[in-house]
């Protein structure tokens, strides 16, 4: 299928920067290669002059298997001889090649092996230096150690010690801008609110059925363990753990909502205690906590140099380094590039914008894709304020050909699916972007001989227990039901036709694995075939921390 009118005006833009908003579905893959190869064949720029960053190694290949085919349409032999000259790749892909290119300027060895999953070497150079710290006779450490939960302190260093090196800030002044109670306070409130909420599910219950009178003395007892939690400002884990006692003494049977409601009381505390946890101890045992982080750095970056490792922030930070240091190489790699494309550009972080920019001149050409409504936002320090700022500097200058530019018809959903989405994230936009929302239209590319429908499980009034019973029990029916009615369709790519849906046609989509095991009963009790996708740590689990103490064992048995 040929390019919109938008996506032609997009694609032949003369502008020095362009700034693509491209919606889900919009066909923003196809724009970037057409892109790409408009600079190459159009405007006549060198192949290893091309410079194209992607977020994913998936999307890097797409991108490379795309240009290579139409290439090779071209029949310009020249241009596929010279194809694995081509800068098309993630930016740490980018980065390492820089640095092998550039090694005696910075200084490392250039037969450097990337560390694909550090949390092998951080895991273990973390108790290293744990079982140090352990045996000095520091007080600040000591003190720290002794006072905190061990798990707590390994998570809050790993994860300092990667926002310190993203952001480059300086250790003490980054965490006395961090040190900060109000996400603590949002946590306890979200715990404290919840609170009524678990003694109207108990209370409720008990005074609509007579059979569990026999409770009230008991259920008056948890109330007032409740209050107990709710007076003081921060409450211990053991407080919340009476409640369990008190729950104990209770009569459960038939009762599953009210497990539920306990569970999601425990939950919600030990997400506030171990939110208040990190800022208590980075405040109150702040010197301690520097030197820990310090002496994680040091051995981590050593430990990295032995085993001749360089992870992916690595690359990026030993890149800036060497474009903001060495003048040479700096002038070299800003002549080099006439036409750079930036994919996702709504996460890119700080540290990736600053190495990009040291590649612009006056000269080349940006083309810069996102989606601001896609931003993984935190996620890799992903910051949304560079696309915002471009998209709001664009924007002032309209014309016939215009910077910036708004891909809003998508080939992916029908219209019933886009007006649904479209009502829905209008009115919930936060104003806090900046920017006005952008909605979808749709653009079909065929009509099914029937359209599908939204449906919302409508729980109001129910307790958070209960709505999530209500939901795993209806979504475990309604699944069964398309199922086995042999009515629904779907286009299997595959086979290219259609066929009945599938048990794994359906994706349950979660915000947190704490109430799984309910939806996951739902499913069992209907005999529905399932599997989960995680994003658990591979190298965390109990099955491989086990293989690795045992080859760590093997290679040094004393």
């Amino acid at each position: 299928m040929g390019l919109t009118d938008k996506q032609n005006r997009t694609i032949n833009s003369k502008n020095k920067k362009v700034l693509v908003s491209a919606g889900a579905g919009t066909g923003k893959t196809k724009v970037l290669v057409s892109k790409y190869l408009n600079f190459i064949l159009h405007d006549k720029f060198p192949l290893e002059r091309v410079l194209s960053i992607t977020f994913t190694e998936k999307a890097a290949h797409e991108m490379k298997e795309r240009i290579f085919f139409n290439l090779l349409e071209t029949g310009d032999f020249t241009l596929i001889e010279k194809f694995n000259q081509a800068y098309i790749g993630t930016i740490h892909g980018f980065c390492s090649r820089i640095l092998k290119e550039f090694a005696f300027d910075a200084e490392i060895d250039p037969g450097f092996n990337v560390l694909t999953f550090p949390e092998i070497i951080t895991e273990e150079v973390f108790d290293h230096v744990f079982n140090k710290a352990f045996s000095t006779d520091d007080k600040d450490v000591i003190g720290l150690l002794f006072e905190n939960s061990l798990d707590l302190i390994k998570k809050s260093v790993l994860t300092v010690y990667d926002q310190l090196r993203t952001t480059g800030s300086n250790a003490e002044d980054f965490l006395d801008t961090e040190v900060e109670s109000d996400q603590v306070s949002g946590y306890y409130r979200d715990f404290a609110d919840y609170i009524p909420v678990f003694l109207r599910t108990w209370s409720g219950f008990i005074d609509k059925n007579v059979k569990y009178r026999n409770d009230y003395e008991n259920v008056l007892k948890l109330q007032d363990a409740c209050r107990d939690i709710l007076n003081k400002d921060i409450p211990d884990l053991d407080d919340v753990f009476l409640l369990k006692d008190y729950i104990s003494n209770i009569d459960l049977r038939g009762k599953v909502e009210f497990k539920l409601a306990y569970h999601e009381v425990k939950n919600k505390f030990i997400l506030f205690r171990d939110e208040y946890y990190d800022y208590y101890a980075k405040k109150t045992y702040l010197p301690g906590y520097l030197k820990l982080l310090n002496l994680f750095s040091e051995a981590y970056e050593e430990e990295k140099r032995r085993l001749g490792y360089l992870d992916f922030q690595d690359l990026q930070l030993k890149v800036l380094t060497l474009l903001q240091n060495k003048a040479h190489v700096r002038d070299v790699l800003k002549e080099r590039f006439l036409g750079i494309l930036v994919d996702e550009f709504q996460d890119t972080n700080k540290l990736q914008m600053k190495i990009i920019s040291y590649l612009i001149n006056d000269r080349n050409r940006e083309f810069y894709v996102g989606d601001i409504k896609q931003s993984i936002y935190g996620f890799r320090d992903a910051d949304i304020t560079g696309f915002r700022d471009m998209h709001e500097e664009l924007g002032t200058h309209p014309g016939p050909d215009e910077p910036l530019h708004i891909l809003d018809e998508s080939f992916r959903s029908r219209e019933e699916i886009i007006e649904f989405i479209n009502n829905l994230f209008e009115k919930i936009w936060s104003d806090s972007t900046e920017l006005k929302f952008e909605k979808l239209r749709p653009r079909p590319l065929y009509r099914e001989k029937s359209g599908p429908s939204v449906e919302l499980i409508y729980t109001e009034g129910m307790t958070a227990p209960d709505s999530r019973l209500t939901e795993s029990s209806y979504l475990a029916e309604r699944i069964n039901d398309i199922v086995k009615s042999g009515v629904f369709m779907v286009k299997d790519k595959d086979l290219e036709l259609e066929r009945p849906v599938h048990y794994g046609d359906f994706a349950i989509l979660l915000r947190s694995f704490t109430d799984f095991n309910i939806y996951e009963n739902a499913l069992r009790s209907l005999e529905i075939p399932y599997f989960i996708l995680s994003g658990w740590g591979y190298f965390l689990k109990e099955e491989v921390t086990d293989l690795l103490n045992y080859l760590k064992l093997i290679r040094n048995p004393f």
